[in-house]
């Protein structure tokens, strides 16, 4: 797998980045706490638009995953990144922020708040409207999406290293595909294997290409995710029968 160039190409790179947004995230956080922005009543925690679009837009930015670099990435390198996003449980990063993805992003956050009341808080005319919000909250906020930006930069190195690394025999000839490797590497399973361990994690990992979680996502995204669901299910399938699940 080619990682597109604007993403870390090394572990170190890649804990570099991690390093700065950690930076970045304090900042944000430090300047909403400095009592800058102005109170809005009808939010509970509150939240400004403009902060968590900044913020946002500096860590995606910094991992090679921002809306607009995403964009400008061959076919190839778009069909990575929306692959690694989607198989990360991750629904807002390298999204343009809309009004769906400010909701998905407050509703993670635990903050509750209505369609009626983000549209409020939606820039007009180049002006956002603010709003208090908490050191913690948004703290808590940049630091989960920090987290999967470094997931995604993980797993393609991962997976890169995984691909140039030889195996089965002396001549270097990969295994057969769709052998018991192949599927657990599809649920994302290690060591020995348990039928308890097994149907827990297929739970968990199908969860995560339902319909309901990737709809805000566009027809590329989504069409992906029903590819990632049906391997999933080939791989379960595979697993029941071998261990009699």
């Amino acid at each position: 797998m080619k990682i597109p160039t604007g993403m870390p190409q090394t572990r170190r790179a890649l804990d570099s980045a991690r390093a700065d947004c950690r930076g970045v995230i304090n900042k944000f956080a430090a300047f909403t706490a400095g009592g800058a922005l102005i109170p809005l009543p009808a939010l509970g925690a509150g939240v400004d638009v403009s902060v968590i679009t900044n913020l946002f837009a500096a860590i995606n930015e910094r991992f090679g995953l921002a809306f607009e670099q995403i964009k400008h990435y061959n076919a190839d390198e778009q069909a990575t990144i929306r692959s690694l996003i989607i198989e990360n449980g991750s629904g807002i990063v390298g999204q343009e922020i809309t009004k769906e993805v400010i909701f998905q992003i407050l509703k993670q956050a635990g903050i509750q708040v209505t369609a009626k009341e983000i549209l409020k808080l939606i820039p007009i005319f180049g002006q956002a409207v603010a709003a208090g919000i908490s050191y913690k909250v948004l703290k808590d906020i940049g630091v989960s999406h920090l987290g999967d930006c470094y997931s995604i930069g993980l797993t393609a190195l991962e997976i890169r290293s995984e691909e140039n690394t030889p195996r089965g025999g002396s001549d270097g000839e990969c295994l057969p595909p769709k052998d018991e490797h192949y599927y657990a590497k599809i649920l994302g399973l290690t060591g020995k294997l348990t039928r308890t361990e097994i149907k827990k994690r297929y739970r968990d990992i199908v969860a995560k290409y339902h319909p309901d979680k990737v709809q805000h996502l566009g027809k590329e995204f989504q069409e992906m995710a029903e590819e990632k669901a049906k391997a999933i299910n080939e791989a379960y399938d595979f697993f029941r029968e071998r261990y009699g699940i």
